[in-house]
């Protein structure tokens, strides 16, 4: 599934749907749907393609999908199973 628009609100809302999974409120969790933000955080972390990032909380791997494309190695942590589930299903 990579590849999608993973910033666009409908499409995220689809994909969570057919997942059977949703934000989980009590984790706090908030997904990065903004572009501008994501670009600025991407363009700050100054990575190249021998980087390791860790990502904590990717939720449903809208940064992590860059990363992927930019770094040597992506480790993420997500507590929550059903996010899980779907970074498996998607990367």
């Amino acid at each position: 599934m990579t590849g999608e628009n993973r910033l666009d609100t409908a499409w995220l809302k689809n994909r969570l749907h057919r997942a059977k999974i949703w934000s989980n409120t009590d984790l706090g969790q908030h997904f990065l749907i903004d572009g501008p933000v994501l670009e600025r955080i991407l363009s700050v972390a100054d990575l190249h393609s021998e980087s390791t990032v860790v990502e904590i909380g990717p939720g449903p791997g809208v940064l992590t999908e860059r990363l992927l494309k930019m770094a040597r190695r992506v480790v993420a942590f997500e507590y929550d199973p059903g996010m899980q589930r779907l970074l498996k299903q998607d990367f």
